[in-house]
């Protein structure tokens, strides 16, 4: 809390100095002083929260610097909540990147999922569809040049079979001749035969239980790529999670955020750039919060007030170079501020002489930080 202190002595001197003035000489304004106490700005410092004070660093009469941590409390459970809100925030990023990762999967097995269930659908309709249409012209001449090559085959595996158990019969060749012979011929039938066959199925179409097989393998791929699309819905569901663990993650960030303010507050630290005057508690006191346990002063913000009497109002202004004696010495000051409504009088009228009442103006006058505070100052005049 800032604080600027005005001493009563202050005003007494003023009084003083003026009721000497005005009352003792009337005649003799050539005797005018003006005087006052000088002031520096001082913070009383106190923690948020009470408890036990653990520790003070610092002393009466010890410079300071703006942040230096100046004593603290106990704040053990304080700590403790700290660590637990790191550890929640550890745990809720830890969910966010398996809420992250498990979409990812799930997205890419729907898709692989989907694709393949896709590629079966089409086969399967190509299928059913060959089964329904019946061959296509370009089947079956393909079907019809395969038997005629398998007969032309056949008729000539069977002429060298009987050509060559015609010389073995001769004593022209040996038997082994005649078996292989035989095992072409009867490769080559065997080939014509499933070529007649195949032409021959062609030719007459699929029977109804094929097409209605066919049928049913299309409608179970379509089933499939119906069930690999309601796999890409989860993906959806999945993101929610996301969502949700990214809300519980700001959570568990804001938790720590209040834990580490509420640690920070059994701390107490410099404003300001100071000196430490008032000291009131010692370590191991219980004090209650907001309680005053230093006080700090600024050592470069040091003032006095003067009470200029109204006849001298015309005479000053802000900005306005000062001299001033304090303890012997003349000092150089500064006017920094003229209070524009008038205070107090400073001098009571006379009704004999028809005299009016004389009032003060406040003038504050900016002191150099080498002064001490707490001593007189006096008016000596204003370039």
């Amino acid at each position: 809390m800032k604080r600027w202190l005005i001493s009563g002595a202050a005003a007494l001197a003023v009084l003083l100095a003026y009721s000497s003035f005005y009352f003792g000489n009337a005649s003799d304004h050539s005797a005018e002083t003006y005087s006052g106490i000088v002031e520096q700005t001082e913070y009383d410092l106190s923690f948020k929260i009470g408890g036990r004070v653990e520790a003070l660093y610092v002393d009466v009469g010890d410079r300071v610097k703006k942040g230096q941590l100046l004593g603290k409390l106990e704040n053990k459970e304080l700590q403790a909540k700290v660590e637990q809100a790191k550890a929640a925030l550890a745990l809720a990023e830890a969910n966010v990147a398996k809420a992250v990762q498990a979409v990812d999967v799930t997205r890419k097995n729907a898709n692989a999922g989907l694709l393949q269930a896709r590629a079966a659908l089409n086969e399967a309709q190509a299928r059913y569809n060959a089964l329904v249409n019946g061959a296509r012209l370009e089947e079956r001449k393909q079907a019809e040049a395969k038997v005629e090559a398998a007969k032309t085959a056949y008729e000539k595996a069977k002429e060298m079979f009987e050509r060559t158990q015609k010389l073995y019969e001769a004593g022209a060749v040996p038997e082994t001749k005649v078996d292989e012979a035989e095992v072409e011929y009867k490769k080559a039938k065997a080939e014509y035969e499933v070529a007649v066959q195949q032409l021959a199925l062609l030719e007459k179409g699929p029977r109804p239980e094929e097409i209605e097989a066919g049928k049913f393998q299309v409608e179970q791929a379509r089933a499939a790529v119906e069930k690999a699309l309601a796999g890409l819905g989860q993906v959806g569901l999945q993101q929610a999670d996301v969502k949700l663990a990214q809300a519980q993650l700001a959570q568990a960030k804001a938790a720590l955020a209040e834990a580490e303010a509420y640690l920070s507050y059994s701390e107490l630290r410099a404003p300001i750039d100071g000196v430490v005057v008032k000291k009131n508690v010692e370590p191991s006191e219980m004090i209650g919060e907001g309680m005053t346990v230093l006080t700090i002063a600024d050592p470069n913000d040091k003032w006095v007030h003067f009470y200029l009497p109204e006849d001298k109002w015309q005479k000053v202004k802000v900005g306005q170079e000062v001299t001033v004696r304090i303890q012997g010495e003349q000092v150089k000051g500064k006017i920094v501020a003229v209070n524009p409504a008038p205070q107090f009088a400073v001098r009571k009228a006379t009704n004999h002489l028809h005299e009016t009442d004389i009032r003060s103006l406040l003038v504050k006058v900016k002191l150099p930080s080498n002064v001490y505070a707490g001593v007189t100052a006096e008016w000596i005049g204003a370039k």
